[in-house]
């Protein structure tokens, strides 16, 4: 891919969160006058990342290729620099209360979501990598787990569309429902997020949206924490789906081409190691405060603001990113059963932690 194409497709993405950012401000600020936009830039992002996707001449349609780095790399980089807006105090209360919502939540949903996919007569590989999309970590999961399970390419196309999908849909939806159900406790309505919508981009775009839509505290923070919990689990759900999986047949599309096994994605990405010692640093100073100084004090405080507004940027970047990859029309080649099974899935993932939260 030519230089010229990953700049011009970097000015395409920064084009494309300025004008959800400005929308947002014009129009829930300057034209409905309210104090806080009801409109939440990170969601707009969304929209308009899918709004430019399919107004870009079809001479240029290759420029969203190229703007898959905004969608990982970039994403990643957002991810991380949530650990200095995190302590491990307030990440040790908050784990003690989302660990059996996300044990629970990835239980029932194996168990539920595989049940239906063989009800729906629907191929065993597919409907492992639809599971672990929704109950687990969206499309990371699926990446990891595809290799695994000698999941042909096919499969993991419709997987990772169907997940968008869904994603993209709780994203937009999710925060008006968690803030008509749980609106008095926002770190309530942050756990049923962190276990409700898929991907961890959804999950923080949603908690972000969430904050600037309803002027919360400690939401992003608690969907974080909640969603690196299910992160986590890859570690020990993705190795024993393996294991169910190893008397498949090895099919030759999940090999590269020039014959070498295709290289397994790690279970632990780096970027969640970094947002651990990015936390850690944070509880450090807020334990030893006096270490800094007053002036050492101002400038710590500023910088963890700065972190906070170049991971806000990080995800609209990236979310617009996601807008302009997603292709509705490639969905019409899933078919009625995965995306049946992918809707069934994303509800049983928003009721199972809407009931665990309401009983708790």
């Amino acid at each position: 891919m030519r230089r010229s194409e990953h700049f011009w497709a970097a000015l395409l993405v920064v084009g494309t969160a300025g004008t959800a950012a400005l929308l947002s401000r014009l129009v829930g600020v300057d034209l409905m006058g309210y104090e806080r936009s009801p409109l939440s830039a990170v969601s707009l992002a969304v929209i308009v990342g899918l709004a430019v996707g399919r107004l870009l001449p079809p001479r240029i349609q290759d420029l969203r290729a190229a703007t898959r780095p905004f969608s990982t790399t970039v994403l990643q980089w957002g991810v991380a620099l949530l650990g200095l807006k995190l302590s491990l105090a307030a990440a040790a209360d908050l784990g003690r209360q989302a660990l059996p919502l996300v044990v629970s939540c990835i239980a029932i949903g194996l168990v539920v979501v595989t049940g239906i996919g063989r009800l729906l007569a629907m191929p065993r590989v597919l409907v492992t990598l639809i599971a672990v999309g929704t109950s687990i970590c969206g499309i990371s999961a699926i990446a990891a787990t595809a290799p695994l399970i000698r999941a042909r390419d096919a499969e993991v196309s419709y997987a990772t569309a169907v997940i968008t999908l869904f994603g993209l849909l709780a994203l937009l939806a999710y925060p008006w429902l968690a803030h008509a159900a749980l609106g008095r406790d926002p770190a309530l309505a942050g756990m049923f997020l962190g276990t409700a919508v898929h991907d961890t981009s959804q999950v923080v775009g949603a908690a972000m949206a969430y904050e600037q839509q309803f002027g919360a505290h400690g939401t992003l923070e608690a969907a974080t924490l909640t969603k690196l919990l299910r992160n986590l689990s890859m570690v020990i759900v993705i190795p024993l789906l393996a294991i169910s999986h190893r008397r498949a047949p090895i099919d030759p599309s999940v090999e590269q081409r020039s014959g070498a096994p295709a290289p397994r994605p790690s279970l632990v990405p780096w970027f969640l190691y970094a947002f651990i010692a990015l936390c850690a640093l944070r509880s450090l100073v807020d334990a030893t405060p006096a270490i800094l100084g007053d002036d050492g004090r101002a400038l710590w405080d500023g910088l963890v603001g700065a972190a906070g507004q170049v991971s806000e940027w990080c995800f609209m970047l990236a979310l617009s990113a996601i807008g302009m990859q997603t292709n509705p029309a490639s969905l019409r080649e899933i078919g009625l059963r995965p995306m049946l099974l992918g809707f069934l899935a994303a509800f049983c993932a928003g009721a199972v932690s809407a009931a665990w939260i309401g009983i708790g």
